[in-house]
């Protein structure tokens, strides 16, 4: 299997060791790929498989693998595991910026998609980074003595630099976008929110990251789920409130979702067995409650909408109605000046022989 960390056993599975890494790193990275990866799928099939769906499941993804990747680097017990987990770092990092950047591009432009032009630039910026890939311009060499590699300065500088590039791409996607738009167009608004969410999220990853990377205290760049998280939250405000992928999403379903996955992260920290028992105990309370929320709320959301519905259907029944008796008063009208107009031409026409017959009269003397 190869040569062991220092200090590392080989408990779960015989590969990885649970107790090398902080508590921390599940509790903060579980949830958000959770909820991640849950919003990513439904917002996939609700919206029938768009291309904006479909990199929506892809940054999900990506992320999912990222930290995988991560836990391999914390928990694996053998160093050829931990070595390719930081060898392929790269690959999962560049793939999150650049569907990041491909996203925002679609949703912004509601589902129109980039050109050709702007997919070759994504993929040439990303041929540096599998050219270094198994080379020391990626990893210079393995500490083994801590287990953990060592990356080249041209790691940091070509792999953050893209990342905070990307960070202001995003911004200025959105900004261009807001700019175009009229000053009462509602989807400004929209617009604001998708770019704080998404620049938070990419933002907090790489600085997080770099932060870490640069004081060797590797536990900061936990803080980069939060941006994923805020990313989430900013997203679902979005399908709720703007109807954004046009599907319908409860806000009520969100916030269950995300309690439930909070609490349910909270096992990679207890270690007390009757902490765990009232721990799912919890959370199976929880879970029944928040679907009867869920059902509550949805029960009236419907209504709400089948009201509106009718009061749409009245109004369009009062519109046809008035637009027939507005057709109708204009033939009366038609008809109404064709009756006057006649009897008028028939009065024209009477005093014109009354006239003649008087001229007639004169002129025989009668």
């Amino acid at each position: 299997m190869g040569l062991l960390c220092p200090d590392a056993i080989p408990k779960f599975l015989n590969l990885f060791d649970l107790d090398i890494a902080p508590r921390l790193l599940f509790y903060t990275y579980i949830p958000a790929i959770v909820l991640s990866v849950l919003i990513g799928s439904y917002v996939l099939i609700k919206d029938r498989f768009s291309l904006a769906s479909k990199l929506l499941f892809g940054i999900s993804i990506s992320f999912t693998l990222w930290v995988v990747n991560i836990f391999f680097a914390w928990i694996g017990a053998y160093a050829d595991q931990v070595m390719l987990s930081w060898v392929v770092t790269p690959i999962f990092e560049y793939l999150i910026f650049a569907l990041s950047i491909y996203f925002t591009y679609v949703f912004i432009s509601n589902g129109k998609d980039i050109s050709f032009k702007s997919k070759l630039i994504l993929c040439l910026f990303a041929l540096p980074i599998f050219i270094a890939l198994p080379t020391s311009l990626n990893i210079q060499y393995f500490d083994f003595s801590i287990c953990e590699g060592n990356p080249s300065p041209a790691w940091y500088y070509y792999l953050y630099a893209l990342e905070i590039v990307s960070v202001f791409w995003v911004i200025f996607i959105c900004a261009k976008k807001y700019e175009k738009l009229d000053k009462k167009n509602r989807d400004r608004k929209k617009i604001i929110y998708f770019m704080a969410g998404m620049a938070s999220f990419l933002a907090l990853f790489v600085g997080s990251n770099l932060i870490g990377q640069i004081t060797l205290i590797q536990e900061i760049s936990f803080i980069g789920s939060l941006g994923l998280v805020i990313f989430i939250a900013f997203l679902a405000y979005l399908i709720v409130q703007y109807k954004a992928f046009d599907i319908k999403l409860l806000g009520a379903q969100a916030l269950v979702i995300a309690i439930i996955a909070l609490i349910g992260s909270q096992f990679f920290l207890i270690k007390n067995l009757a902490n765990n028992v009232l721990n799912a105990v919890t959370m199976a309370l929880v879970a029944i409650f928040g679907w009867w929320l869920v059902n509550s709320v949805r029960k009236e959301v419907e209504a709400k909408e089948m009201l509106e519905q009718k009061v749409q259907e009245r109004t369009k029944e009062l519109g046809q109605s008035k637009k027939v008796a507005e057709e109708r008063a204009v033939e009366l009208e038609k008809w109404y000046k064709l009756t006057i107009g006649r009897e008028l031409r028939m009065a024209e026409l009477k005093e014109k022989i009354k006239e003649t017959e008087e001229k007639n009269d004169q002129k025989t003397g009668f």
